[in-house]
C-alpha cells in the first residue's frame, strides 16, 4: 500500500499539475484514515490524565494538516487565478506553502524544500543534521539513495509547473 503512494507522489514530479486536477476527495482520503486513531485515542484520554488542552489542541491541529497536505500541495501547483482568495491569503501570510516556495523543489537539483503544508519547516529540514542526515542514514542502511544525488534524467522535468505569482 505504501509503495503506490510513494509512486503516485513522486510520479507528480515528472507531471506537477496532475494534482491540480484531482478532486479534493481524491488529494485527501489517504491522508484521513491514519488521523483517525491518533484522533480517537485523544478524545478518549480523560481530561485530568495530564494532557494540557494546548496540547491536545496541537494535537488535534496536526492531525487536520497532516490530513491536508495534499491538499495545500495542491494548491502549491495551483496558478493563483485557479485559487480561492482565502487560500491566496494563506499563501501570502505563510501559514500554508506558497507556489513559488514549493517551486524551488522542483527546480534541479530536487533536493531540499520538501514540505508540503507550510515552507516554514523547510530551513529545519535542510539543514545538514535533519533530512540529508536521515538520507545517509538510509543509504547506509539500505544501499539505496535518493534521486537528487544522481543527475536526474532530463525528461523527469516537467515545464507544467505554475510559473504565475
Amino acid at each position: 500500500m505504501l509503495g503506490n503512494i510513494i509512486d503516485a507522489f513522486q510520479g507528480h514530479h515528472k507531471w506537477p499539475r496532475t494534482i491540480v486536477q484531482r478532486e479534493f476527495c481524491n488529494n485527501v482520503h489517504g491522508l484521513c484514515a491514519p488521523q483517525l486513531a491518533p484522533l480517537l485515542l485523544l478524545a478518549l484520554v480523560p481530561l485530568d490524565a495530564g494532557l494540557s488542552a494546548p496540547m491536545r489542541a496541537g494535537l488535534a491541529v496536526f492531525a487536520f494538516f497532516t490530513a491536508m497536505s495534499q491538499q495545500t500541495h495542491a494548491w502549491s501547483h495551483s496558478l493563483k487565478s485557479e485559487l480561492p482568495a482565502a487560500v491566496v491569503a494563506l499563501q501570502s501570510a505563510g501559514l500554508i506553502i506558497s507556489r513559488k516556495a514549493h517551486g524551488a523543489h522542483h527546480l534541479p537539483p530536487f533536493q531540499g524544500n520538501y514540505a508540503i503544508v507550510s515552507g516554514v519547516s523547510n530551513a529545519l529540514l535542510d539543514a545538514p543534521w535533519a533530512l540529508p542526515a536521515l538520507e545517509r542514514y538510509i543509504y547506509e542502511t539500505t544501499g539505496v539513495g535518493p534521486r537528487c544525488w544522481d543527475e536526474p534524467p532530463l525528461d523527469w522535468v516537467s515545464s507544467d509547473a505554475p510559473d504565475e505569482e
